[in-house]
């Protein structure tokens, strides 16, 4: 079963810009603005001495040839000094700092995709009832199997384009196991599940992020609504950032 995840690669050398002695007046707002503010980017510093402000000092962001995912969180602006177009970014794993939009590749159209057990994008979702540990065509709303009086039927669905394009902003619900952080994204992400009849109804997730033991592939926890007793054929979809994935069916008694 081939699942697609999205894969961003940097295209094209870097530009060192030439370091400048005196303070020279502030970038002005770009024309053309460069990549959308809250887009996602990939950067690659390769070294490069990047401005890291308008009084013209400069600093090294990262090592060569590293890698670094950020968010450019305000308009880009035009550099009188170098006649470049600079970009303020964010970073996950690295200092911010402004850096060349040649230098941005601008992660917007990605794709998230549920798992399903064909392949078939609309097909049935691959999905695991939690308090059983058992891959189930057919749930009910309630797991007698599972531990403590909480008796709602709880699913491990499988995804991919989650833990790379959701944002982890409540690090409070991470997951802590042997000493290692897992990030829980939870709160970035959203599924619906939509009934034949037309009723909407948004699902409890209570784990989103990578899976572990499969590279690029994600896992997502969620708790069956009372609301959905009886419905028969469900679409489940799941929305990263405003994205929403493929709809996946499942069928619940």
């Amino acid at each position: 079963m081939n699942q697609d995840a999205l894969e961003a690669a940097l295209a094209g050398g870097s530009t060192t810009p030439t370091p400048t002695p005196t303070p020279m007046p502030s970038p002005t707002p770009s024309p053309n603005g460069g990549p959308a503010v809250g887009s996602r980017v990939t950067v690659d510093v390769d070294g490069s001495f990047i401005r890291s402000g308008p009084s013209i000092s400069y600093g090294v962001i990262g090592t060569q040839g590293t890698l670094s995912r950020g968010t450019v969180d305000q308009p880009c602006v035009n550099d009188p000094a170098s006649s470049g177009v600079f970009c303020h970014v964010v970073f996950d794993a690295a200092p911010n700092g402004w850096v060349t939009a040649e230098h941005l590749i601008v992660l917007a159209a990605f794709q998230i995709r549920l798992v399903t057990l064909n392949g078939d994008q609309n097909g049935s979702l691959l999905a695991i009832n939690i308090g059983r540990e058992t891959a189930e065509s057919s749930v009910s709303i309630t797991t007698l199997e599972n531990f403590g009086a909480d008796k709602r039927t709880r699913l491990m669905i499988f995804a991919v384009g989650v833990s790379g394009n959701a944002a982890n902003t409540d690090p409070s619900n991470d997951i802590v196991d042997d000493g290692v952080v897992i990030p829980n994204l939870a709160e970035s992400v959203i599924i619906e599940a939509h009934t034949q009849d037309g009723r909407v109804y948004r699902l409890p997730v209570e784990f989103a992020g990578a899976q572990g033991s499969v590279p690029s592939l994600d896992q997502v926890n969620v708790v069956l609504v009372p609301e959905l007793q009886g419905a028969g054929t469900v679409d489940l979809t799941l929305i990263v950032n405003g994205q929403r994935s493929n709809a996946a069916t499942i069928m619940i008694s």
